[in-house]
């Protein structure tokens, strides 16, 4: 399993939480390898563009300054061990107010990719824990937060 990041970019309106390093772009890793290289410490470069490591299950307690509309967790939380996978979520709500994109692995889905370290947890599992932390279901991959769920149509809802 990669690296996690989560990266707020100040002044921005952006945060993605759960990226992976092989998930950044190319040429993000480029810059970012350069200035590790130039500078030596990760300390330094996660400085100058913003960044911070973090273990998933510290997102129980990280806050930014702002809220972000849109959480983006792509190819994670089914390598990610339950229970920190459990503190980790437990935070979410307080990062995001808006749209979650999640996609991952469910047991019994045939997937093409990386199987070490996978937990075969299944999609009710995720369902159950993703509502229980004030995420809905509202299409591929997509969860609407609990503070938008009333405002959603009835085709949006997949099933909730």
């Amino acid at each position: 399993m990669g690296t996690q990041i989560a990266i707020k970019r100040r002044g921005g309106e952006s945060t993605f939480i759960g990226l992976r390093w092989e998930q950044l772009d190319g040429e993000l890793q480029r810059y970012l390898m350069r200035r590790l290289h130039n500078s030596h410490t990760a300390r330094d470069v996660a400085q100058e563009v913003y960044l911070r490591l973090l273990r998933f299950e510290q997102l129980a307690e990280q806050r930014f300054d702002e809220t972000c509309d849109l959480l983006v967790c792509s190819d994670v939380m089914h390598y990610i061990p339950t229970p920190e996978l459990l503190r980790g979520l437990s935070g979410f709500a307080e990062i995001g107010h808006g749209l979650a994109f999640m996609d991952l692995f469910a047991r019994g889905d045939a997937f093409v990719g990386d199987r070490e370290e996978f937990q075969p947890r299944t999609a009710a599992w995720y369902r159950k824990v993703f509502a229980k932390n004030g995420w809905y279901s509202c299409g591929s991959h997509c969860y609407l937060s609990r503070e938008l769920l009333p405002r959603a149509s009835q085709l949006e809802l997949a099933g909730t």
